[in-house]
């Protein structure tokens, strides 16, 4: 069984903003990101930050990425794929990050919603019983 060694994080709060909208991805979420990409780097599991967005250069916009992608990959070999979503917690997901996730349940690719590292350390450790029932039936 798969085992993630977890960072404290206890304390880590988002540094304070002069700001009247409040931001997408605030510094908690951030940090939550890199140190679930930290525990799979310290056990040589690929784990991959799928960056989406749009930037718009003299005349033309350009799109990378797709409407709800997740912000991580994880590529092992018990598991061909798996897709992690972060949110601070309380954060909510859009409609495209919503669909996507239905996605994946519908065709059995492990997707998890994760607002910390330990939420990923239960979900990994699940992983091996739900390759190895995918295998049998």
């Amino acid at each position: 069984m798969a085992t993630l060694f977890l960072p404290n994080l206890k304390g880590l709060n988002p540094a304070p903003r002069n700001r009247t909208a409040p931001r997408a991805n605030t510094r908690l979420e951030a940090a939550t990101l890199k140190a679930i990409m930290d525990c799979f780097a310290w056990q040589g599991i690929r784990c991959e930050r799928l960056n989406s967005g749009a930037v718009r250069q003299e005349n033309r916009f350009f799109r990378f990425g797709f409407p709800g992608c997740p912000d991580l990959m994880v590529l092992d070999q018990r598991l061909p794929v798996g897709f992690i979503e972060v949110k601070s917690p309380g954060g909510r997901m859009s409609k495209g990050q919503r669909e996507f996730e239905q996605f994946c349940h519908l065709h059995r690719i492990p997707h998890l919603v994760a607002a910390s590292v330990e939420d990923v350390s239960a979900w990994w450790d699940k992983l091996p019983n739900v390759v190895k029932k995918a295998a049998e039936g």
